[in-house]
């Protein structure tokens, strides 16, 4: 089985005003070209709300503003893929490498006033795995005589390894795994240990 992941990573880096403003959550780990949403918390009625790429508020850095009710205003920094939720919160979709940085907003509320808060938004591009191949180290077995081996063995570094057995991540309750979990050691062998073992290589 080959398995290829390619993730975002959106790491909050939360400065507060009157502990009222957030920008959650701290981790969201979604694909290249899929969407991310930076969603906010806040108490009282919204009056207006602004955000920035940087963690300054130029007007330079603005990607939109909302007043009200009205309709979004853009900035030099929108990009089309950007877009204002009506409680404030920003979806980017189809997120790309080059939007790697911060995000600043800005929001005024009442009660609450004037508050910032600023998000590091990270993307990074994990490179593709190469299929695993499945070592079992013997072709006969007999019960009850000793343990089996099975390697899961890929090219790709560094990778997580995951088992499953007959299709489930569940497995039987004598298995050793070694601490890279490449290697399945069934300790001692018996009927409830036929079956079919998998292994899922992933870049994450």
């Amino acid at each position: 089985m080959n398995a290829l992941m390619t993730s975002v990573l959106v790491t909050s880096l939360l400065q507060w005003s009157a502990a009222q403003l957030s920008v959650s959550p701290d981790v969201v780990t979604v694909a290249v070209g899929e969407g991310a949403t930076l969603s906010v918390g806040y108490t009282g009625r919204v009056q207006y709300f602004i955000w920035f790429r940087g963690t300054g508020t130029q007007a330079a850095n603005q990607i939109l503003g909302v007043v009200g009710s009205a309709p979004p205003n853009y900035g030099p920094r929108y990009t089309g893929r950007e877009a204002a939720l009506p409680d404030g919160s920003l979806r980017i979709r189809d997120v790309q490498v080059n939007y790697t940085g911060s995000y600043t907003l800005l929001m005024n509320t009442d009660p609450g006033g004037l508050q910032e808060a600023t998000v590091q938004l990270r993307v990074y591009v994990a490179e593709p795995v190469t299929k695993p191949t499945v070592k079992y180290g013997s072709s006969q077995l007999v019960e009850n005589r000793g343990p089996a081996e099975i390697t899961c063995d890929t090219q790709s570094m560094p990778v997580t390894i995951l088992w499953s057995f007959n299709g489930s991540p569940t497995l039987p309750g004598n298995i050793i795994l070694s601490p890279d979990n490449r290697t399945l050691t069934i300790s001692n062998v018996s009927r409830e240990d036929s079956g079919i073992y998998q292994c899922l290589a992933m870049n994450l």
